[in-house]
């Protein structure tokens, strides 16, 4: 069970790095947005990095965390995750589009050549990017049963949500990498309108007790969740 956690947002001065990136993410967004005009990614829609920015603070500082893992479900150019990682997080960010997976990562070596030796070791040792699907395998095989078989387990259910955006046939990273899906302590998604239900209820199936659901939902709406403790 999810339950929804109500959050004092402070005031928290964003540190030069921090700035620099979002900037820099804005201006690289733009820039493959207008290459890509013609034929645009379905589904690719950036956050607002900077008001994430005063979430995850404020959710750092909060003693909510069970740990300080990160993970990003659909990352795009993985700004958040690398926001993540500055402020002390081991972040990993999940894409399984390979046209941004590629994309973000000419643009993550950029910034490294113009940023300091620091933010370089922090990529090389706090930071990981994947290609492929949050989704674990086994989940992934209980949604291609069908309706039938849904009603047999718990975990099928999540085949009855609208998932338009979210790319089902990818491998799941978690079969090639060395995390576990319930590892993190703060998760982060943007679901498109219609995929809530699946994300807050794939989070409940896979993520260890106390870790925490942060999503955005556009126009500066923030929804925290905590999963509760097994009785």
């Amino acid at each position: 069970m999810l339950n929804s956690i109500d959050l004092d947002l402070g005031i928290f001065e964003m540190p030069s790095n921090v700035s620099r990136i979002v900037e820099s993410a804005w201006c690289e967004i733009q820039q493959f947005q207008l290459l890509t005009r013609k034929h645009p990614i379905q589904g690719f829609h950036p956050g607002d990095f900077s008001e994430t920015f005063q979430w995850m603070m404020a959710i750092r500082e909060s003693g909510l965390l069970p740990n300080y893992k990160f993970c990003e479900w659909g990352s795009g150019f993985a700004v958040v995750a690398l926001l993540a990682m500055e402020i002390g997080f081991q972040s990993i960010a999940i894409e399984s589009d390979e046209k941004l997976i590629r994309a973000a990562g000419i643009w993550h070596t950029k910034i490294a050549e113009e940023f300091d030796n620091g933010f370089q070791s922090r990529l090389r040792h706090k930071f990981e990017s994947y290609c492929g699907s949050f989704i674990p395998t086994s989940i992934q095989r209980r949604m291609t049963r069908g309706d039938e078989q849904s009603q047999l387990k718990k975990a099928s259910s999540v085949s009855r949500h609208s998932t338009k955006w979210i790319d089902h046939s990818a491998q799941s990273i978690f079969d090639q990498c060395r995390w576990n899906p319930d590892d993190f302590g703060l998760t982060y998604a943007y679901p498109w309108p219609g995929e809530e239900d699946f994300v807050w209820e794939l989070f409940d199936l896979i993520a260890q007790p106390a870790s925490l659901l942060l999503t955005f939902h556009g126009a500066a709406d923030f929804r925290l969740h905590q999963k509760a403790h097994s009785n």
